[in-house]
C-alpha cells in the first residue's frame, strides 16, 4: 500500500479546487498552510478517476510537496538513524537501535515517510511490533522540519492498516507534563486510541494509549 499526500499552500487566500485523474486506489491527502487535512480516496476501478480537493492559505503563489508512505528499505537505514540521533532528546538514548531497525525492516514491520521529488528525502518512520490480535506501536518520529503537517497520524494509520480489524494496538509515550505528551495526545487520541495506564521501568516512565476494535470512530 503506498500513500500519498499532496502539501500545498495556495497563497491568494481563497478555497481552490484541483482535479487529478488516479488511475490506482492510493488514498490523496491535501494539507494546506494552516494544517487542514482533508482526504479522498479513489474507488477500486480499472478506468481513470477524477478527484477534487480543497486548499486554503494566504498570500500569493503556491507550493507543493509530495509525500508517499511506504514499507521501509535498506537504502533507509541511514537516514533514520540520523533522525533516532535528532529524537534522543525526547525519547532518551536507544541502545541497539540500528540492530532492532535493521531487523524489523527485513520483517516488513517499518514504514517510512519521504518526499516524493528528487532524492526522496526521509521525514519520520514507524516501527509495528506484535502479533495474533495484540499489536504494538514500537516507535514513531517525524524530523522537526516537517512536523505539525499530518504526517505523524499517516504513518500511524499506515501501522493500524497492517493489523488485523479486531486487533488491539498499544503505544508507549510521555507521561502529562513532560515534553511531547500534549502533541502525542493528541495524535494518538485523533487515531481511536484512549489513555491507558502509567507504567515505570527504573528511571523510565510511560504512559500507554490503547486502540481497541471498539473504541474506532464510527
Amino acid at each position: 500500500m503506498v500513500i500519498v499526500i499532496a502539501v500545498l499552500r495556495n497563497l491568494s487566500g481563497k478555497m481552490t479546487c484541483e482535479r487529478a485523474r488516479i488511475r490506482q486506489p492510493v488514498r490523496v491527502f491535501v494539507i494546506g498552510a494552516n494544517t487542514w487535512l482533508k482526504s479522498a480516496v479513489a474507488p477500486e476501478a480499472d478506468k481513470p478517476t477524477s478527484a477534487c480537493y480543497g486548499v486554503f492559505g494566504s498570500g500569493h503563489g503556491e507550493e507543493r510537496m509530495q509525500v508517499q508512505i511506504s514499507l521501509a528499505q535498506h537504502d533507509d537505514v541511514a537516514p533514520w538513524l540520523r533522525l533516532a540521533d535528532e529524537v534522543v532528546p525526547l525519547f532518551g538514548p536507544m541502545p541497539g537501535f540500528d540492530d532492532v531497525l535493521i531487523r524489523k525492516i527485513a520483517q516488513r514491520l517499518a514504514y517510512c515517510a519521504r518526499t516524493d521529488a528528487g532524492d526522496g528525502c526521509f521525514l519520520g518512520g514507524v516501527i509495528i511490533g506484535g502479533s495474533g490480535t495484540e499489536y504494538a506501536i514500537r516507535w514513531l518520529a517525524v524530523s522537526t522540519n516537517f512536523q505539525r503537517l499530518g504526517i505523524g497520524k499517516l504513518l500511524v494509520e499506515a501501522a493500524i492498516s497492517t493489523t488485523p480489524p479486531k486487533s488491539t494496538i498499544h503505544v508507549d509515550t510521555f507521561v502529562a507534563d513532560s515534553p511531547g505528551a500534549g502533541a502525542a495526545r493528541r495524535l494518538y487520541e485523533r487515531c481511536g486510541f484512549i489513555p491507558g495506564g502509567i507504567w515505570r521501568e527504573g528511571e523510565v516512565v510511560r504512559q500507554r494509549y490503547v486502540r481497541r476494535p471498539y473504541n474506532v470512530p464510527r
